[in-house]
């Protein structure tokens, strides 16, 4: 009997069943905290990457709005179509450019592209345009061609159709 009394008040396995709790649930919080960190740059690198994307196709709409408004000083009225990525990252993304779109803390006139489901948005000056020429449009990138057009007075994007 006293072997059985002895048997009862061993705690010696019970250090080890200890042991293996708190390694195990160090080890899943140490785990979740990485994947959780790894998760938040992953969101940061995209972001820049949308922003790069974004200033790339912007750079080119504002080109097309250059030449078009160069070329229609000349002969009248001009119009030329550029054709756009339908995505970046994945996601459709608008592009809009009206009197009220101007690049922030300036007075200039700007495209402005950004994604509806993030908010990630990238101005575009618009520096060759004089400040007398309305541009104006909003153009989703699901056309995947977008139209530029100057009449002599104003220059206007739209999708092609």
């Amino acid at each position: 009997m006293s072997s059985l009394k002895r048997f009862a008040k061993d705690e010696n396995a019970q250090a080890v069943t200890l042991d293996y709790i708190l390694i195990l649930s160090l080890t899943a919080i140490f785990l979740g905290g990485l994947l959780l960190s790894f998760g938040m740059v992953k969101d940061v690198v995209s972001a820049q990457a949308m922003m790069m994307q974004y200033r790339d196709v912007g750079n080119d709409i504002a080109g097309t709005i250059a030449d078009v408004y160069m070329t229609g000083l000349h002969n009248g009225t001009a119009t030329k179509t550029i054709q756009i990525p339908l995505q970046v990252a994945g996601q459709s993304y608008i592009i809009e450019t009206d009197d009220g779109t101007l690049y922030p803390g300036s007075a200039l006139q700007a495209l402005k592209i950004s994604a509806g489901r993030t908010d990630v948005e990238v101005y575009i000056l618009l520096n060759n345009i004089d400040k007398s020429v309305n541009v104006s449009g909003v153009v989703t990138s699901s056309a995947g061609r977008i139209v530029v057009r100057y009449d002599g007075t104003n220059i206007n994007l739209r999708s092609a159709d």
